[in-house]
Protein backbone atom coordinates (compact mmCIF):
# COMPACT_ATOMS: atom_id res chain seq x y z
CA UNK A 1 0.00 0.00 0.00
CA UNK A 2 2.87 2.37 0.78
CA UNK A 3 4.52 1.82 -2.62
CA UNK A 4 1.32 2.70 -4.50
CA UNK A 5 1.01 5.87 -2.38
CA UNK A 6 4.55 7.03 -3.27
CA UNK A 7 3.95 6.01 -6.88
CA UNK A 8 0.83 8.23 -6.96
CA UNK A 9 2.81 11.10 -5.43
CA UNK A 10 5.52 10.72 -8.11
CA UNK A 11 2.94 10.68 -10.88
CA UNK A 12 1.19 13.67 -9.38
CA UNK A 13 4.48 15.57 -9.11
CA UNK A 14 5.31 14.67 -12.74
CA UNK A 15 1.95 15.98 -14.05
CA UNK A 16 2.19 19.17 -11.99
CA UNK A 17 5.79 19.68 -13.12
CA UNK A 18 4.93 19.14 -16.78
CA UNK A 19 2.00 21.56 -16.61
CA UNK A 20 4.16 24.12 -14.83
CA UNK A 21 6.85 23.92 -17.52
CA UNK A 22 4.25 24.32 -20.30
CA UNK A 23 2.74 27.34 -18.55
CA UNK A 24 6.18 28.94 -18.09
CA UNK A 25 7.07 28.45 -21.78
CA UNK A 26 3.69 29.82 -22.82
CA UNK A 27 4.14 33.03 -20.83
CA UNK A 28 7.73 33.41 -22.01
CA UNK A 29 6.59 33.13 -25.63
CA UNK A 30 3.92 35.76 -25.04
CA UNK A 31 6.45 38.01 -23.36
CA UNK A 32 8.97 37.75 -26.20
CA UNK A 33 6.50 37.71 -29.13
CA UNK A 34 6.33 41.51 -29.67
CA UNK A 35 10.09 41.65 -30.23
CA UNK A 36 10.20 39.13 -33.06
CA UNK A 37 7.11 40.17 -35.00
CA UNK A 38 7.58 41.76 -38.42
CA UNK A 39 6.11 45.21 -38.80
CA UNK A 40 4.56 45.07 -42.25
CA UNK A 41 3.09 48.56 -42.02
CA UNK A 42 6.35 50.19 -43.10
CA UNK A 43 6.27 48.21 -46.33
CA UNK A 44 2.72 49.29 -47.01
CA UNK A 45 3.40 52.94 -46.31
CA UNK A 46 6.51 52.79 -48.47
CA UNK A 47 4.68 51.60 -51.59
CA UNK A 48 5.56 54.79 -53.45
CA UNK A 49 9.22 54.44 -52.55
CA UNK A 50 9.24 50.82 -53.71
CA UNK A 51 7.48 51.72 -56.97
CA UNK A 52 9.82 54.67 -57.59
CA UNK A 53 12.94 52.59 -56.95
CA UNK A 54 11.63 49.83 -59.17
CA UNK A 55 10.94 52.28 -62.03
CA UNK A 56 14.51 53.59 -61.82
CA UNK A 57 16.10 50.13 -61.66
CA UNK A 58 14.07 48.82 -64.61
CA UNK A 59 14.80 51.98 -66.62
CA UNK A 60 18.50 51.39 -66.07
CA UNK A 61 18.13 47.72 -66.99
CA UNK A 62 16.17 48.61 -70.14
CA UNK A 63 19.01 50.95 -71.12
CA UNK A 64 21.69 48.37 -70.47
CA UNK A 65 20.05 45.59 -72.49
CA UNK A 66 19.09 47.78 -75.46
CA UNK A 67 21.25 48.40 -78.49
CA UNK A 68 22.12 52.02 -79.21
CA UNK A 69 19.77 52.14 -82.20
CA UNK A 70 16.74 50.99 -80.21
CA UNK A 71 17.28 52.60 -76.82
CA UNK A 72 15.12 55.67 -77.58
CA UNK A 73 12.16 53.51 -78.62
CA UNK A 74 12.69 51.27 -75.57
CA UNK A 75 12.63 54.31 -73.27
CA UNK A 76 9.47 55.68 -74.87
CA UNK A 77 7.65 52.34 -74.61
CA UNK A 78 8.73 51.87 -70.99
CA UNK A 79 7.80 55.45 -70.10
CA UNK A 80 4.27 55.05 -71.49
CA UNK A 81 3.81 51.75 -69.67
CA UNK A 82 4.97 52.87 -66.20
CA UNK A 83 3.14 56.19 -66.41
CA UNK A 84 -0.09 54.26 -67.01
CA UNK A 85 0.64 51.89 -64.10
CA UNK A 86 1.42 54.87 -61.85
CA UNK A 87 -1.81 56.59 -62.90
CA UNK A 88 -3.78 53.43 -62.08
CA UNK A 89 -2.27 53.52 -58.58
CA UNK A 90 -3.17 57.17 -58.09
CA UNK A 91 0.35 58.52 -58.60
CA UNK A 92 1.66 61.09 -61.03
CA UNK A 93 4.89 59.88 -62.64
CA UNK A 94 6.98 61.99 -64.98
CA UNK A 95 10.05 60.66 -66.75
CA UNK A 96 11.90 63.35 -68.70
CA UNK A 97 15.05 62.50 -70.61
CA UNK A 98 17.36 63.77 -73.34
CA UNK A 99 19.51 61.68 -75.64
CA UNK A 100 22.90 62.69 -76.96
CA UNK A 101 23.89 59.84 -79.22
CA UNK A 102 23.52 56.75 -77.08
CA UNK A 103 23.97 58.64 -73.82
CA UNK A 104 20.90 59.71 -71.87
CA UNK A 105 20.33 62.11 -69.00
CA UNK A 106 17.04 62.66 -67.31
CA UNK A 107 14.89 62.92 -64.26
CA UNK A 108 12.13 60.82 -62.68
CA UNK A 109 9.47 62.47 -60.52
CA UNK A 110 6.79 60.58 -58.62
CA UNK A 111 4.04 62.43 -56.76
CA UNK A 112 1.28 60.99 -54.64
CA UNK A 113 -1.03 62.56 -52.08
CA UNK A 114 1.50 61.63 -49.36
CA UNK A 115 4.96 62.02 -50.90
CA UNK A 116 7.04 63.52 -53.71
CA UNK A 117 10.14 61.70 -54.94
CA UNK A 118 12.67 62.92 -57.48
CA UNK A 119 15.84 61.45 -58.93
CA UNK A 120 18.16 62.43 -61.74
CA UNK A 121 19.91 59.84 -63.86
CA UNK A 122 22.62 59.57 -66.46
CA UNK A 123 23.38 56.46 -68.45
CA UNK A 124 26.07 55.99 -71.06
CA UNK A 125 27.21 53.11 -73.20
CA UNK A 126 30.93 52.35 -73.47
Amino acid sequence: MLSSFTSNKKAEFFVVGAISIVVIFYFLSKLLAPYNMLDASKYYTGDEVYFFTNVYEKLEKAYNISYCEEVQQTFQTYKEFVEKVANDRGYHLAIDYTFLGCDVTGRIILESPRIRLERSFEFSKP
